[in-house]
C-alpha cells in the first residue's frame, strides 16, 4: 500500500479536471474530432473516476463511468479503421467501417453524451485534495481482496468477460497509483507489471471485439482477424 504524500495528487487531478471539461467543450462543438483528442479525453475521465474512488466519491465515479461509457464503442472502431488502414485493407472493408462511425457519432450526438458527461464531470466539484493513509489503506485492502477471488476464478475458468474485470480493475490500480506518484522500488516494480499485464488484455480485448464486427460488417479480412484473436486469447 502506499504512503501518504500530502499534495501528491491533488493538484493534477485539479487540473485535469479543468483541462477535461475544456476538452468536453471542444468536442460538444464539433460533430466530428480527432481520434486521438478523443482517446486522451477517455483516459483523463478514467483519471478522475479512479481519483474519485480513492477520495471515497464511488457514486461520484459510478455516475462517471457510466456516462463516458458510451464512448468506448467508438474508440472501438477508430482502432479498427487505423488498424485496417496499415493493413492496406480492401476499400470497402474501410468505407463499411467509416460508415458505422459516423452512424455512432451521430447517435452520441443525438442522445447527447458529452453534454452529459460535462454536467457530471463539474457536479463532481472540486478534486484539490488527497486522500488519507487511512482511507488509502482500506482501498488497497478491497483492491487485493478483489484480485485475489477474481485471479483464483480465473485460473479455473479464464472466460473473456473475466479477463475483461481483470483488466479494469488492473487500470483503476494503475491510475490510482500513478497520481499517488509511488516513490518505493517494489511499488514502481509492481506499476510496471501491472502496464504489462493490463496491455496483454488490452490487446485480447481489442481483437476479440474486432472479431466481432468482422463479423457483424462481413468483412473480407475476417480470417486474418480472427488468426490474431487466437493469439491475443492464448496470451491472456
Amino acid at each position: 500500500m502506499p504512503q501518504e504524500q500530502t499534495g501528491s495528487g491533488r493538484h493534477r487531478v485539479e487540473s485535469r479536471r479543468q483541462a477535461v471539461l475544456r476538452s468536453l467543450k471542444t468536442l460538444s462543438s464539433q460533430r466530428h474530432s480527432r481520434p486521438e483528442f478523443l482517446h486522451r479525453v477517455r483516459i483523463d475521465l478514467r483519471r478522475l473516476e479512479a481519483w474519485l474512488n480513492l477520495i471515497g466519491k464511488s457514486r461520484a465515479a459510478e455516475t462517471l463511468n457510466l456516462r463516458f461509457s458510451p464512448l468506448s464503442p467508438l474508440r472501438t472502431l477508430h482502432v479498427l479503421e487505423a488498424w485496417l488502414a496499415r493493413r492496406k485493407a480492401p476499400q470497402p472493408d474501410i468505407r463499411k467501417v467509416r460508415t458505422a462511425t459516423r452512424r455512432l457519432i451521430g447517435q452520441l450526438a443525438e442522445d447527447r453524451v458529452i453534454e452529459s458527461l460535462r454536467e457530471a464531470v463539474e457536479a463532481v466539484g472540486c478534486l484539490d485534495r488527497d486522500p488519507n493513509s487511512s482511507r488509502q489503506r482500506t482501498i488497497w485492502q478491497q483492491h487485493r481482496a478483489y484480485m485475489t477471488r477474481l485471479l483464483a476464478t480465473l485460473r479455473h475458468k479464464p472466460k473473456r468477460k473475466r479477463l475483461h474485470d481483470l483488466r479494469l480493475q488492473l487500470k483503476r490500480i494503475r491510475y490510482q497509483l500513478e497520481q499517488l506518484r509511488p516513490h518505493s522500488s517494489w511499488e514502481r516494480e509492481f506499476l510496471t507489471r501491472v502496464k504489462q499485464a493490463q496491455d496483454t488484455l488490452g490487446r485480447y480485448e481489442e481483437r476479440a471485439a474486432f472479431r466481432k464486427l468482422a463479423k457483424q460488417f462481413d468483412l473480407s479480412v475476417r480470417p486474418a482477424i480472427t488468426k490474431r484473436w487466437r493469439r491475443a486469447r492464448k496470451r491472456a
